[in-house]
C-alpha cells in the first residue's frame, strides 16, 4: 500500500528556488540528520528522486516559457 504525504502550507507563495530549499531541508532533516526517531514511510533515495523530478520539472517549464523565469 502506497502511502502519501499531504503538505498544507503555504507552499503556492514561494519562489522555485526556495520550494527546492524547503525540500531539501526536509530530506536532510528526516534523512541525514535523523530528526525523528521513527523512520520515514518513504526511503531517502525516492525522495531524492521526487525532488529531482520536481527540478526537472521547474527547469522544462521556464525553458519553455522564459518570460516566466524567477
Amino acid at each position: 500500500m502506497t502511502q502519501k504525504v499531504i503538505v498544507l502550507t503555504g507552499f503556492a507563495k514561494l519562489s522555485d528556488a526556495e520550494v527546492r530549499a524547503a525540500a531539501g531541508a526536509v530530506i536532510k532533516g528526516i534523512c541525514v540528520d535523523k530528526v525523528f526517531a521513527a523512520p520515514p514511510p518513504f526511503d531517502e533515495a525516492t525522495l531524492r528522486t521526487s525532488l529531482d523530478d520536481l527540478s526537472g520539472a521547474i527547469t522544462a517549464r521556464s525553458e519553455d516559457r522564459p518570460h516566466l523565469r524567477l
